[in-house]
């Protein structure tokens, strides 16, 4: 399936049942998609590595909830156990590992494949949609793929550039870099070689969503103004978005 297949039954749901009316109504959501696939996913206890945090857990079984059934089944297709602990930073990775995230957690059997790890702080609310959408593009490459291809497709000979020049004082290292297109976040189309930005600041931006900081300008006198942007300002990504959540 291509791009262009995902976004354009994306249009086509959006069209009969206007998703785009109901950004951030979680069980309105869960009940539109729920016209076309099984949704609510469900993390068992022992699903959980020991260790992990509660309240983590507690958001991310909220999370899952309202998403398709298929996304919470990955751990059983994959015989996988979910390990969360509190964290400055949220991230997704594969195998356990230590919340700083350069250390694997040792104490786990066969801890780098029988394991997947979403850290967060367990206080901001967008985190678990977010690096859920990690978590599916790691383990549904048709997704990733997708993403990845939207990127290129969107950025095509557009020069790379540092986040950190985009958003000076963001706490972006130099290494995090950027094809901004003209993304509702120029962090949409970070570079990465097996992941992507795509899913998951979608799926951010329909169940938890924010004004998202698109640019920021700055006058002759120096007074700096922030430009902000949503979702349904790009409707071809609102339709991708969509397209994922009813195929991924």
């Amino acid at each position: 399936m291509s791009v262009s297949d995902v976004c354009r039954i994306g249009e086509m749901v959006n069209q009969l049942l206007k998703v785009d009316q109901h950004i951030g109504d979680k069980q309105k959501l869960k009940e539109i998609f729920g016209n076309f696939r099984e949704m609510g996913g469900t993390i068992r206890d022992d699903q959980w590595a020991k260790g992990s945090s509660k309240v983590n857990k507690e958001m991310l079984r909220n999370a899952f909830s309202v998403y398709p059934k298929a996304w919470a089944d990955y751990l059983d297709a994959t015989s996988r156990k979910l390990y969360t602990l509190k964290a400055d930073r949220g991230f997704f990775i594969s195998g356990a590992v230590m919340a700083n995230g350069k250390r694997y957690a040792t104490k786990f059997d066969n801890y780098r494949e029988n394991y997947v790890s979403i850290h967060m702080n367990g206080v901001r609310k967008t985190t678990p949609f977010h690096e859920i959408g990690h978590y599916v593009e790691f383990f549904n490459s048709d997704a990733l793929k997708i993403s990845k291809d939207f990127i290129a497709q969107r950025t095509k000979d557009e020069n790379p550039v540092a986040l950190a020049e985009l958003f000076p004082g963001f706490g972006y290292n130099d290494t995090e870099i950027t094809k901004k297109d003209d993304f509702i976040n120029p962090y949409i189309g970070k570079e990465y070689t097996s992941a992507s930005e795509v899913l998951s600041m979608g799926l951010e931006q329909i169940y938890e969503p924010t004004k998202f900081v698109k640019s920021i300008s700055v006058d002759s006198d120096g007074t700096e103004t922030r430009n902000y942007a949503i979702i349904t300002d790009d409707r071809e990504y609102l339709n991708l978005i969509i397209g994922l959540i009813l195929m991924a």
